[in-house]
């Protein structure tokens, strides 16, 4: 693997214990040193993984974009992961993720609020509508960026609203 490469993941397993992962022509590299590896699904959340010739039995627990809990050969390890976006992300000075930044919903055009779907204290997940928006004579669903909790509504039924104006926010 060339220096000038970045990884395509990097891999925290313990506070001051990062691994860097990346794959070219087809070979996976950890730490720059080329390994040999194969991974078999033998159940819903269980697999077997062959690395560098050794057999590991691997279970997934929990898995979010960022973060795994996995039992290997016994052993819970705990593992974060970033992937190219979340690195160029953070050497911007951006490192919070995108559902963290979303924490109000605007008016995407000038309209009238025909429905809400929330009230303060709404615990609303991520792509769930909650409020319907006319828009020249059309109705345009306003789904949630992110989920949460509704923190206020500034909008109300029947009420005019332009382009970039708050709708709902969210703790």
């Amino acid at each position: 693997m060339s220096d000038s490469k970045k990884p395509d993941f990097l891999i925290q397993i313990a506070e001051n214990d990062v691994i860097t992962s990346s794959f070219l022509n087809d070979k996976l590299f950890i730490n720059d040193d080329s390994v040999n590896y194969e991974i078999l699904r033998i159940g819903k959340s269980k697999y077997q993984m062959i690395f560098n010739n050794k057999a590991y039995d691997l279970l997934v627990l929990n898995k979010s974009k960022e973060s795994y809990e996995l039992i290997i050969n016994g052993k819970l390890i705990k593992v974060s992961v970033k992937d190219k976006i979340a690195q160029l992300l953070e050497s911007l000075g951006m490192n919070t993720s995108v559902e963290e930044l979303v924490n109000l919903v605007v008016a995407p055009m000038p309209g009238s609020i025909l429905a809400l779907m929330v009230d303060i204290g709404s615990e609303i997940n991520e792509g769930e509508p909650i409020l319907i928006l006319e828009a020249m004579k059309m109705e345009n669903v306003i789904k949630s960026p992110r989920s949460g909790i509704v923190k206020s509504v500034d909008a109300e039924i029947n009420q005019s609203v332009e382009k970039g104006q708050p709708l709902i926010s969210f703790e």
